[in-house]
């Protein structure tokens, strides 16, 4: 038995000795480097590590011809699906946060249909793998999920639910391995939430929850907000935009979302509807400079009849994009993301998806205007604005929209959409990205992140996630490869 196992182990040595060992002379026999192209080229499918699944997604590797209208993802980097197939239920509605302390962990958050309807997804090796989870201890509950990190560590979740109209605001300590439901403040619609941690700030620490009000806790459909400097007790809600909207009428504002400076300035991005119409969208921006006590004037960000791009329906402010031939539609609102220079609190970025330089176009009895990756930055604290610059690097024909825009400490600014332009039908997405290296004067070349073109259904959430820091950039996004109905995924993208 003993000199079966040696002969054995003798001949596993030498194959592999063969493999890894190319027959020296002519220069097609030289060894290769391993991992590189040519490497993998010839023994991806004999391996099984991170870099052959890498290099199999960006070859197409196992794909049926013809089972993409563009078959190609050049460069693409492997896709990770951050759900699982015991999870996978209807899941959309993505955010995301990087641990600013240990980039290692990140923590994703979506609705998941399920018991408390978010659901949130973990990592510790840095985006490789993923634990996926309904967020627990909150019974049953809605949507609208939320994520953010302090810069201690400490993360923060929200979950909006209905019945009552409160948010359940969750804290974990341990990177989301467990979580505790530490208040429930009284919201509506919309919730997003963010943490002051600017390192000159004043009011460092202190978290912010803005909402969408029409009626239940103000008069006026306005942008309300909240902030506490423990999550227990919470000061408001707080007018954020002063529309005067009032409640029994349709003009309301919707959409916010918060963004903090190192000095402290909070800065908080919405879109309003003067006329309750899609053609009278405006993207606007709200400050404060006390700490979120009060809220200055808000300004205009960018407004016209295109600003919400996509389709129109009567009766609704927002706009639509086509699935299919017969004009099935999942809805779109082009609200502003926003960002802030980490070294100059004066300098605010907004992105947006819009119609604004965009072609008209129909489906069926349905026009309205295809959509962009539009782009504005401030130089005076949001006072005024520039021009909408075209972010995508596409002809105009085709739709991009569910933009995310983060700022890494160093800068840099990373935007990330879904992208139709490899469809020539103009129904399937994929996820792209761009970067800018000066403060959104230029952006370089559109890059293609997604490997699968995925058909949206009648609803896929109202927005997808992306969290960049120095060294590495996670988006999130909504993918079909697995499921119609939708699970998140992401990539590991070099900072």
């Amino acid at each position: 038995m003993r000199r079966r196992a040696i002969a054995r182990t003798a001949l596993m040595l030498i194959t592999l000795a063969m493999i890894a060992i190319p027959t020296a002379g002519k220069a097609a026999d030289r060894p290769l480097v391993r991992y590189s192209d040519e490497w993998l080229a010839k023994y991806h499918s004999l391996y099984d590590t991170p870099l052959t699944a890498a290099y199999e997604s960006r070859i197409r590797y196992g794909l049926a011809p013809g089972s993409e209208a563009d078959p190609s993802a050049p460069l693409a980097p492997l896709n990770i699906r951050m759900s699982n197939a015991g999870f996978a239920n209807n899941q959309n509605e993505f955010q995301i946060d990087i641990n600013p302390t240990n980039h290692l962990f990140a923590i994703g958050a979506s609705n998941d249909s399920r018991t408390s309807g978010t659901g949130y997804y973990r990592t510790s090796d840095g985006g490789k793998t993923w634990f996926a989870a309904d967020m627990p201890g909150i019974g049953s509950s809605c949507c609208d999920p939320g994520i953010a990190y302090a810069d201690d560590g400490t993360a923060y979740f929200i979950n909006l639910d209905t019945s009552p109209t409160v948010v359940h605001f969750m804290k974990s300590i341990d990177n989301g391995v467990s979580w505790a439901n530490v208040s429930n403040p009284g919201v509506e619609d919309r919730p997003n939430v963010v943490v002051d941690n600017g390192a000159t700030s004043p009011h460092h620490g202190r978290i912010f929850l803005t909402f969408s009000n029409f009626g239940a806790f103000a008069s006026t459909n306005d942008i309300l907000s909240y902030y506490s400097d423990d999550g227990v007790s919470w000061t408001g809600p707080i007018n954020v935009s002063h529309t005067g909207f009032p409640s029994s009428g349709s003009a309301y504002a919707q959409s916010s979302q918060p963004r903090v400076a190192n000095d402290g300035t909070v800065y908080v991005g919405y879109q309003i509807y003067p006329n309750g119409t899609k053609a009278s969208a405006k993207d606007m921006i709200a400050k404060s400079t006390d700490g979120g006590a009060t809220f200055l004037p808000a300004t205009v960000i960018t407004a016209g009849p295109n600003v919400q791009g996509g389709l129109e329906l009567v009766g609704d402010a927002r706009g639509y994009f086509a699935v299919s031939g017969s004009c099935v539609t999942f809805r779109h609102r082009s609200f502003p993301i926003i960002g802030v220079d980490p070294t100059n609190s004066q300098n605010v970025y907004a992105t947006w998806a819009g119609g604004n330089l965009e072609a008209a176009y129909t489906c069926g009895s349905l026009h309205g205007f295809h959509s962009d990756i539009l782009f504005a930055k401030s130089t005076d604290g949001g006072a005024t604005w520039s021009a909408p610059l075209k972010v995508n690097d596409d002809a105009s024909g085709s739709d991009q929209y569910y933009p995310w825009m983060d700022v890494a400490a160093n800068g840099k600014i990373w935007i990330g959409w879904h992208d139709r332009r490899n469809d020539p039908s103009n129904f399937k997405h994929v996820y792209y990205i761009d970067t800018s290296l000066d403060g959104g004067l230029t952006f370089g070349a559109d890059r293609r992140i997604g490997t699968f073109q995925s058909l949206p259904s009648s609803f896929i959430g109202d927005y997808a996630g992306l969290a960049a820091e120095n060294n590495i950039v996670l988006p999130m996004w909504w993918d079909s490869r697995n499921s119609s109905n939708g699970d998140p995924y992401t990539a590991r993208i070099r900072g």
